[in-house]
């Protein structure tokens, strides 16, 4: 009895340990200390960008701006509805579940392109690509691209699985995902979809298919993309945030397609094309430290003829281009396909030199277990001062900065004031305040950029502003930005209390506006604050906890502050609000 008891426990520890030696279970475990980390510098409230239109539109089952995100909305409004946390961390959150899982696909998908084998290599490039700037920006806050490089990946699983199994239901797989790709994000799907196609038709796969299957495959495509239904139909119950209001056929296209923001590749003299270039290839080249660029060309060399990866490659840079007012930070999304090729060569090349190296007749004296530990070193040595850069860079984990950004903005305004703003970013996080927090909707908040006559969003906002809002003069609006302006500002400033994001746009309105409350004000500890006057205080560079964005978002605002009293004739407010701002932006720009 005792004998089968001990042959029953060690059979069970088998089982246990074939279990735990399971190259699946090592990559999930990767993918939880990826988690971890995601969580551990996750934003623990809204952000800059767009990330509070993202947030308010997922909370009111609204429409964001083009392409929609349809599928992503709907989504974040089921996490949302959890009512576990807050609606803005919940969304951060799906954010980070959505990088992590986009790295452990890293890793299944080196194992494809290994041919199955699992290597030190594979791990080497997911840990590049989690700690780059481009994933792991965007897994730390509300944004839609963590979620649709995870779409990608597993569609890009499958059609390597099709390729080596023949089974057309890999097949129909990849395409569906690709699919929900393409309604998430139009551009990363358009530049994928080519070398996606390539490799799953590559070694003789294309041979199983025939009309009834390539008919299928247009069913799937449409089933995928029948998701979009979800803005015409959501739009003519004109949620709170509308954008394009896409309730026919033309702004219905014109969302999905993202006509609205239609890139331009036009480039005014070469000059202008080698910079923009450059400027790609610096906010890429951040995705990787310095040392494994070595790697990367040799792994370049090793699998060059895996064409579907220089493809994805150069297709994934191109949409860069589309985008002219590059560098954003926001914007490093875009560039996500090419830093994950970028982190799968370099992992293939670190492959390369082991595999050279355990060829060699000196080599082969050492032990395997000695030659993995000089592999985990080489990597430790590459990995661990990048992400001791990275780490401060990218730990949102204390950044309010928005939130309070957007309180500090609305909540001293009195009864029912107008807001106007000249930056997109901080208009949508007073919405956001209104539309998920139900904080002051006393006050109307105005974008007068998208009701001059030059924006094709003119008339569906147009439209959203005479329905939630009370702002006179809306009706024959001049052409022009500062017109829009001006129209706003006659028509209300003797009634209602007109308040506004001071800039270039305001400064001709300057005596029209309120002289206590011209926007921004931030209230800090006084001991670690600039004092611009003694009911005004500012940051230091000490209290953004390395959230340099936001740092340099308050320096312009501090700025704008001595615009406005310079226009109105306090000289020397003006001047320590500029002395103010230059402290802090040049502490911040010096590190």
């Amino acid at each position: 009895m005792r004998l089968s008891s001990l042959l029953s426990v060690l059979a069970k520890f088998q089982i246990s340990l074939a279990i735990l030696l399971d190259y699946r279970v090592r990559f999930a475990v990767f993918g939880g200390l990826t988690l971890a980390l995601y969580l551990n510098t996750v934003c623990p409230a809204v952000h800059f960008w767009d990330t509070a239109e993202i947030i308010s539109a997922a909370w009111s089952l609204g429409i964001p701006h083009p392409p929609g995100f349809p599928l992503y909305t709907l989504l974040g409004r089921v996490v949302i509805a959890a009512g576990i946390l807050s609606p803005a961390i919940s969304m951060n959150i799906l954010s980070a579940f959505s990088g992590a899982g986009a790295v452990v696909l890293t890793l299944f998908i080196f194992r494809e392109l290994e041919n199955g084998r699992e290597t030190i290599g594979g791990y080497l490039a997911a840990a590049l690509f989690a700690l780059g700037n481009n994933l792991w920006m965007q897994s730390v806050r509300a944004e839609v691209y963590a979620f649709n490089i995870l779409l990608l990946g597993i569609s890009l699983v499958s059609f390597f699985r099709f390729k080596k199994m023949k089974d057309f239901r890999l097949f129909i797989a990849g395409l569906y995902f690709w699919g929900l790709s393409a309604v998430t994000h139009t551009a990363s799907a358009a530049a994928s979809f080519i070398p996606f196609l390539i490799l799953g038709l590559g070694n003789g796969a294309w041979k199983i298919f025939n009309r009834k299957k390539i008919l299928v495959c247009f069913v799937i495509i449409i089933l995928a993309f029948s998701a979009s239904l979800y803005l015409p139909i959501r739009s003519s119950l004109k949620p709170d945030i509308n954008w394009g209001q896409p309730t026919t056929f033309d702004k219905f296209w014109s969302m999905i397609t993202a006509r609205e923001f239609a890139f331009t590749i036009n480039f005014k003299g070469s000059d202008q094309f080698y910079a923009r270039m450059v400027t790609n290839w610096k906010m890429l080249s951040a995705a990787l430290p310095l040392l494994p660029l070595i790697f990367t060309i040799a792994g370049i060399v090793r699998w060059r003829k895996k064409s579907f990866l220089i493809l994805l490659f150069v297709f994934g840079l191109s949409i860069a281009f589309m985008r002219e007012e590059l560098p954003y930070p926001d914007h490093l999304g875009y560039l996500l396909l090419s830093a994950f090729v970028l982190a799968v060569w370099t992992g293939s090349g670190f492959n390369g030199l082991t595999s050279y190296l355990s060829r060699r007749k000196q080599i082969k004296l050492i032990s395997k277990r000695i030659e993995g530990f000089i592999s985990i070193v080489l990597i430790a040595i590459m990995i661990v001062p990048f992400f001791l850069v990275q780490y401060p860079r990218h730990n949102l984990r204390e950044s309010r900065w928005a939130d309070k950004l957007g309180r500090d903005i609305i909540e001293p305004l009195p009864l029912s004031s107008i807001v106007m703003f000249n930056d997109i970013s901080s208009y949508f996080i007073c919405r956001y305040l209104q539309v998920v927090e139900g904080l002051r909707n006393d006050c109307d908040i105005v974008l007068p950029g998208l009701l001059s006559g030059g924006s094709k969003s003119k008339n569906w906002y147009l439209n959203e502003l005479n329905k939630r809002t009370a702002v006179s003069g809306l009706n024959q609006l001049p052409p022009s930005e500062t017109g829009v302006i001006a129209r706003i500002i006659e028509a209300n400033h003797t009634t209602r209390p007109v308040y506004c994001e001071y800039g270039d746009d305001f400064r001709p309105f300057a005596q029209y506006l309120q002289p206590e409350g011209i926007l921004f004000k931030v209230e800090l500890i006084p001991d670690s604050a600039i004092s611009v006057n003694p009911d005004y205080r500012f940051p230091n560079k000490i209290e953004f906890k390395d959230d340099r964005g936001a740092a340099l978002a308050f320096a312009e605002r501090i700025y704008a502050k001595g615009l406005y009293y310079l226009d109105i004739g306090e000289n020397e407010k003006a001047e320590r609000a500029f002395q103010a701002a230059f402290t802090l932006s040049g502490d911040i720009r010096e590190e």
